[in-house]
């Protein structure tokens, strides 16, 4: 019972408050935002009790079942209130509408991913809608900065102590030394966390010295803790309350109108300081998911907009991150890695012991970029141009159970119930890849005894600087090529014009019926039964738009026909050399007695593109698996590490529906060695250069 939250609401009327308004008479609700701390989790360093491992078995840290249940319950509250009762946004997901942000903390994207669930209707099939949630490293947004060495003075007068390196440790352990609660005596002053955390979990018993402690003054301990952390409250210090939500103000930068932000308790009490609802909270929890919408904070003559601005505003800053001093090794930096797969079933080389299993996978169906087919298509693909339609949803949901047939029923390569340590998803920002992400891992772990799906956190970049999935079409030089073939003048828009001018001299004489430009559109909308596409358009979809499509997209991937090293890196060149590093690693590791350092996962998913997956396929010998075709949405290269006298294996799945290929490599190129030799070639530790169009 770990969720807080902090609710902005902004209404035309001029007011923003926490909660339901007494009147809401001739006000239109525009915008909604809010600052939620992740569900139930296990203490970060120890456990209250010898059996609470066994309960909280995702380990220190991490989510438990009851988080995700109650994530779950608090997004059905949401639903209810802005779906059932306001109308506010539609219950089938719009990504026009809604945006999700978590930390890159697995308890809070996960927290995230079950809120998702429970806010949003289930697809026809009943399917979970999980929307795609947004992740930086570093994040100046939503993870607290507590490694600067500057403005702790009160923090070190108030607690005697002489320096402020690793002041986040050494302010709990004086706290528990020299404010630990006389009531609490009988309690281990460094267990505040465990009981905290393990009081709501009905599976553990605690000693009732334990549970009282746990009920109020323990509470109250973690409160003054974490008000200290954030410079909020009694222990108000504006240089550290900045640093923790500086950022947090509120945003009218585009159209979507309900923003979700799933953070940590640092935040969300520092937030509530900034807009004056902190004795709201009175103790370190507040119990979110099952409090009822209040008013809180501002009365209403200090919760119009203009004074919102102007008592919140001076604690808003630009840059992206309040800057202070920091020990250089201190950072840390984590390694992102990726998001999905498909399903296995029997390959020709002999077995052993299966070591790792990394896949490269394309989202699920969308609605074609640009326009649509037929005039019904839009009412059909209800999201938008490009974006998931629910027989995305429902076939990325099938195709996580063909995985979790495989991988966790016939080879028990990972728990069921799902640990962080074992499984990594990456995936591209874009909505359409994130949501395949989250509906394929809805399918691959056993849900809770609540009935409730388990979502793993899935780490993303920014679009922008994501070498790793997101290919980049906006690089100037590398094309020299393409404009020969194609007869082009220049390389400023290279991705859309080379489309263009392939449409105009090379469109197929068998789809002369259908206009060029809705290529995209018939492959897309070729699957979906609820829409009836003209006979000259299916016929050209089944196979001559496909083909058509697989030469543009081997294009600007570099691959196949279109070979292009500087391309292909640009595209593939650091994902290859993480999936060879991921290989490196498991294989240096195995003889180790010494484990430190070592990487645990034995599942890693990227989710991304169509671009990506084609060209990753040229890089490992497996291109000609697609026979010329462009690759099916759901499309999944899987790279099966196995220990054994053959070495190393690659499968190819072509879609969601297809069976899963063995993509053909000799018995002497699929040893690792091997592998690595013809594969390394291509692989980049640092993104490929890459011109950039002039400023006009």
């Amino acid at each position: 019972m770990i969720q807080s939250l902090c609710l902005l609401l902004l209404f035309i009327a001029g007011t923003a408050s926490a909660g339901i308004i007494a009147s809401r008479d001739k006000q239109q609700l525009l915008l909604v935002q809010t600052v939620i701390r992740h569900g139930d989790r296990a203490a970060t360093d120890r456990f209250a009790t010898d059996e609470s491992e066994k309960v909280l078995f995702r380990g220190l840290g991490e989510m438990s079942d009851d988080g995700i249940n109650n994530a779950h319950k608090q997004g059905a509250a949401f639903r209810k209130r802005y779906v059932n009762e306001l109308k506010f946004i539609d219950g089938r997901f719009l990504p026009s509408d809604v945006e999700f942000r978590g930390s890159p903390v697995s308890r809070v994207l996960m927290s995230a991913g079950s809120f998702g669930n429970g806010l949003f209707h289930k697809t026809p099939k009943g399917n979970d809608v999980t929307v795609p949630i947004l992740t930086n490293k570093p994040d100046p947004v939503l993870a607290p900065q507590m490694n600067c060495l500057d403005y702790w003075d009160d923090a070190m007068d108030y607690l005697n102590l002489t320096s402020s390196a690793d002041i986040k440790n050494t302010a709990l352990e004086k706290m528990e030394e020299a404010l630990w609660p006389d009531s609490c005596k009988e309690v281990p002053s460094n267990k505040a966390d465990a009981i905290i955390s393990e009081l709501p979990n009905k599976a553990i018993r605690m000693p009732s010295s334990y549970n009282k402690c746990a009920r109020l003054p323990a509470k109250q301990f973690m409160y003054d803790y974490i008000s200290l952390l954030g410079g909020s409250g009694d222990h108000f210090n504006e240089m550290r309350l900045k640093r923790t939500i500086a950022n947090c103000g509120m945003n009218c930068d585009d159209k979507k109108k309900f923003h979700v932000y799933y953070t940590h308790d640092v935040n969300v009490l520092a937030l509530s300081h900034v807009f004056q609802c902190i004795e709201t909270y009175n103790t370190y929890l507040k119990n979110g998911h099952d409090a009822p919408f209040e008013s809180v904070g501002p009365n209403s003559g200090v919760s119009t907009l203009e004074a919102v601005n102007e008592y919140a505003g001076s604690f808003a800053v630009d840059q992206p991150r309040w800057k202070g001093r920091a020990r250089k090794n201190m950072i840390q930096r984590l390694l992102l890695l990726t998001a999905l797969a498909e399903v296995a079933l029997s390959h020709p080389v002999e077995e052993g012991e299966l070591q790792l299993v990394q896949v490269v996978i394309r989202h699920g169906d969308r609605a074609a970029q640009d326009g649509y087919a037929t005039d019904k298509s839009a009412e059909v693909l209800f999201r938008g141009n490009g974006e998931l339609s629910d027989d995305g949803i429902d076939n990325a949901h099938q195709q996580g159970f063909d995985f979790k047939k495989r991988y966790v029923d016939q080879y028990k390569l990972f728990d069921e119930r799902y640990i962080p340590s074992e499984v990594r998803f990456r995936a591209s920002t874009v909505p359409r890849v994130l949501m395949s992400a989250g509906s394929f891992s809805n399918a691959l772990f056993k849900r809770t005894r609540g009935g409730n799906v388990v979502v793993p956190p899935i780490y993303t970049k920014d679009y922008n600087d994501d070498a790793l999935l997101a290919p980049d079409f906006s690089c100037t030089n590398g094309w020299d090529e393409v404009q020969t073939a194609l007869n082009l003048t220049n390389t400023d828009n290279i991705a859309n014009d080379a489309l263009v001018a392939m449409e105009q001299q090379q469109w197929p004489d068998s789809c002369k019926d259908v206009p060029a430009n809705k290529v995209d559109a018939i492959i897309a909308e070729l699957p979906n039964k609820a829409i009836k596409m003209p006979l000259a358009y299916d016929k050209c979809a089944m196979m001559p738009a496909k083909k058509f499509m697989y030469d543009y997209i081997e294009l600007l991937g570099g691959g196949g026909d279109h070979y292009n090293e500087l391309r292909l890196k640009r595209t593939v060149g650091m994902l290859t050399q993480e999936l060879l590093d991921n290989m490196d690693d498991k294989v240096s590791c195995a003889s180790k007695t010494d484990k430190t350092g070592c990487k645990t996962e034995k599942f890693r998913v990227y989710y991304s593109h169509d671009v990506n997956v084609l060209a990753l396929s040229h890089v490992f010998r497996s291109i000609g698996t697609f026979k010329k075709i462009t690759p099916a949405f759901s499309s999944a290269l899987v790279l099966e590490l196995w220990k054994n006298s053959k070495g190393y294996h690659i499968f190819l799945k072509n879609g969601q529906d297809a069976e899963f290929v063995y993509t053909g490599l000799s018995e002497e190129d699929s040893k690792l060695d091997n592998v690595k030799k013809f594969a390394s070639k291509y692989a980049t530790k640092e993104k490929v250069e890459c011109d950039k169009p002039k400023k006009a």
